[in-house]
């Protein structure tokens, strides 16, 4: 774990998507701790935050008749 990961006070976006994804290709959680120092509760707040987000856009509805036409 590099210095400046040690003293990230607030993660961006796209640091977090990174993290996430890597744990839902199968990275060790364990692994992902000790090279973010974020405990587990963190890291897997992020990724429950990140599956609801992506159901919630999967469950979204859309008046484009394109769409529409492409769903029947």
């Amino acid at each position: 774990m590099s210095i400046r990961e040690k003293s990230v006070k607030r993660w961006s976006v796209k640091r977090k998507q990174e993290i996430v994804l890597r744990l839902l290709r199968g990275e060790s959680l364990d692994a992902l701790i000790r090279e973010t120092g974020k405990p587990a509760s963190v890291l897997s707040q992020w990724r429950e935050d990140f599956l609801e987000a992506g159901l919630a856009g999967l469950k979204r509805r859309t008046d484009d008749p394109k769409v529409a036409a492409l769903e029947n």
